[in-house]
This record gives C-alpha cells, structure tokens and sequence, in this order.
C-alpha cells in the first residue's frame, strides 16, 4: 500500500480503546445510517459493530482502493464507497437520503489546513441529523479545529493513554434549531 501521509493517519491501526471510546459517542438511538470516514483496516468499524450497531447501517467511505477491498472482505453486508472524505458534498448527493445519525472520523485532520479541516466539519454537519455528532479521534491534545460557538458545539473525551500513541475524542455537534 502506499504510505502517503495525507491518506494515512497512523501507523498502526487505531487501539482497542481508541475505537471503542469513538463507538460510545453514537448515539444509537437516533435513526438514520452511521458513515465512517477514513476506516482504513477496520478497527474502528470492528468497535462499532462490537457496540451493537448493525452492519447494514454503516456506510464507509474509504479512498484507497486496497483498503475498500479488504472492508468488503471484512464487512459484506456494510455499505462501502470509494470516494474523497473531503467532497462530503458529492457523497451526499449519490449516496443520502436521509440524515445520518453519526460520522466517525479516522482521518488524519492535522495532516491538512486548518480551512480544509472546517470545511470538512461544516460540510459534515450539515449531513447530521440535528442531535447527532461529528466525532474525530487526533493524537494532538486540541481540536483539529477551532472552537466556535456561532457554528456548533463541541466537547471531548478524556485522552486516551493506552493507544500508541495517546489520542482524545473530540465530538462535534450541530446547534439547536430555533424558531
């Protein structure tokens, strides 16, 4: 596989804890699919079915071609697209119908700008439903990006030390509708 560290955001595959923290931030009670950006081997995935969520309810989306064939391998009853996480847009449209109850991100955010990492925020966001979340894993203590309360809410887990490397969940929210 190529190594290219704007596709690749780890070394490893995310730990045990790592994923398991990201999966306990869906809330399942909301309806609607569960995209995952970026899943890479799976292991996230691997948390979200362990948490009870149905494979028929996720949706991956997955750039590279060696990964997209191991998850069909891995999770065939999953839908899988090959496709950029950052043209959330152009997803949206061939494949949504509906808002999604969550997005799970293993991206490598801090890989890139800090608009493109927004834009990608934002555009998720607006695919959400409106108690549902954005939720991001980086290894760095602060959030790939910044605080603003005009856009959405944030909060965020504790680190987590046992991944290799250290990592915190940060978990973005569209703001309450108002009349």
């Amino acid at each position: 596989m190529r190594e290219d560290p704007k596709r690749i955001g780890a070394l490893k595959p995310s730990g045990q804890g790592l994923a398991r923290m990201m999966a306990a931030q869906v809330d399942q009670s909301l309806d609607g699919k569960i995209l995952e950006l970026g899943p890479g081997t799976g292991s996230i995935t691997d948390a979200l079915l362990e948490a009870g969520i149905p494979q028929d309810r996720l949706i991956l989306l997955e750039m590279g071609s060696e990964f997209c064939s191991l998850l069909e391998d891995r999770f065939p009853d999953t839908k899988i697209v090959q496709g950029d996480a950052f043209d959330l847009k152009k997803f949206s449209s061939e494949h949504l119908d509906a808002p999604l109850a969550a997005i799970v991100s293993g991206l490598p955010l801090f890989n890139h700008e800090s608009a493109r990492r927004r834009q990608l925020i934002h555009d998720g966001l607006d695919l959400l439903d409106p108690e549902g979340a954005f939720i991001q894993f980086t290894y760095r203590a602060k959030s790939p990006v910044a605080y603003d309360d005009q856009a959405f809410r944030l909060s965020s887990t504790r680190r987590i030390w046992w991944n290799l490397f250290p990592a915190k969940v940060w978990i973005y929210r569209p703001l309450p509708v108002t009349e």
